[in-house]
């Protein structure tokens, strides 16, 4: 493999150089920023605001994070939240609801090219759920812990991790495909074939003729 890596260098480095090129002005050029911005709200199930939480109070709140996670995804409160933020739809934004582990935080996580709509539509996400949650599940305490806020720097796309990987890829095919082509051809064609075959310098050439000529002789001088 090193020899073959040795024997087509010029190509492999093209190939790679011309990815690197291709990927850098992909990234930088046609990859729109990507902005993301995430709220989260606290739920407690709790029946009466004056008696203290009991552990079947948290427990209960931990197996509803389900059916909680299922009502901020409905198609209503997206809606809803589409139309608070003077959008015809969300479908240029990725929403995910999901829950922390072990706890009874619900974070709303929105990704989009719009650095402020990212925050407006997490926020808004945030208030129409628990109000949803409120009502249909009865939830007493639903508390804002962090209103979602203007990202000051895209998310994404990662371009260096993308250009990086791009080359690596780049250089690995070549190099396969070199291999693959030197095992269906092998022959010693280099100066550098013969020497790393034999473990021997090369010390003289000898040039070849495809057809013999005459040679001269000094007994044919008249």
């Amino acid at each position: 493999m090193a020899l073959c890596v040795l024997r087509f260098r010029t190509p492999i480095l093209a190939a790679t150089l011309l990815t690197l090129i291709v990927a850098s002005l992909l990234n930088f050029l046609v990859l729109p920023p990507r902005f993301s911005s995430t709220a989260s709200v606290f739920l407690l199930n709790r029946p009466d605001e004056a008696l203290p939480v009991s552990v079947g109070d948290l427990e209960a709140s931990t197996r509803l994070i389900n059916d909680v996670r299922a009502i901020t995804e409905s198609h209503k409160v997206r809606r809803d939240v589409a139309a608070a933020c003077g959008l015809p739809d969300l479908n240029a934004y990725e929403i995910d609801t999901a829950a922390i582990k072990e706890t009874r935080v619900i974070q709303f996580s929105v990704t989009g090219p719009s650095a402020y709509m990212t925050a407006n539509i997490a926020n808004e996400m945030a208030l129409r759920s628990s109000m949803e949650v409120s009502d249909i599940l009865r939830y007493r305490d639903i508390s804002f812990l962090d209103a979602a806020e203007v990202p000051s720097r895209p998310s994404g796309p990662t371009r260096e991790k993308n250009i990086v990987l791009s080359a690596a890829i780049a250089w690995a095919l070549a190099t396969i495909a070199a291999y693959a082509w030197q095992s269906l051809h092998p022959t010693l064609q280099t100066i550098d074939d013969v020497e790393a075959e034999a473990e021997l310098p090369v010390l003289a050439l000898l040039p070849y003729a495809s057809k013999l000529e005459t040679t001269f002789s000094p007994f044919d001088v008249t």
